[in-house]
């Protein structure tokens, strides 16, 4: 399945509107819709808005697709494939960068979510 299928497949398995997601990406639509049907390709940035507002793993976007990043065996850099449908190279890799960039925010929030519960907990446990 292409990714633009996927990213159909995934909204509508979460009943979310079309026009709520061209809401939340501030685009039109149409312009959606043509994202779906396969008429525009995806950028890195909205797929990744689109893979948090569904709460998906962006990697459930290439399930049965060609992995975006594999690693070599002999130095383990990642090597940016070239074989994903429509996509060149160049955009893999700005795609696979974006990733990380996602991930590592996700993490310093996630990160600072704990540290604000953490302070609370100690709070909670002084009045006591």
């Amino acid at each position: 399945m292409a990714i633009h299928q996927k990213i159909k497949s995934i909204r509508e398995s979460k009943k979310i509107k079309q026009q709520t997601m061209a809401d939340f990406l501030e685009i039109s639509q149409p312009a959606y819709a043509k994202l779906e049907n396969g008429q525009t390709k995806i950028n890195c940035e909205d797929l990744i808005k689109i893979a948090t507002y569904t709460e998906t793993p962006i990697q459930d976007f290439f399930t049965g697709e060609v992995s975006i990043c594999n690693i070599q065996q002999n130095n383990q850099e990642p090597v940016i494939n070239n074989n994903l449908r429509g996509v060149d190279s160049t955009t893999q890799k700005n795609l696979y960068e974006k990733l990380i960039e996602a991930k590592d925010e996700i993490i310093f929030s996630k990160n600072e979510l704990i540290k604000a519960k953490d302070e609370l907990l100690k709070k909670y446990q002084n009045l006591q």
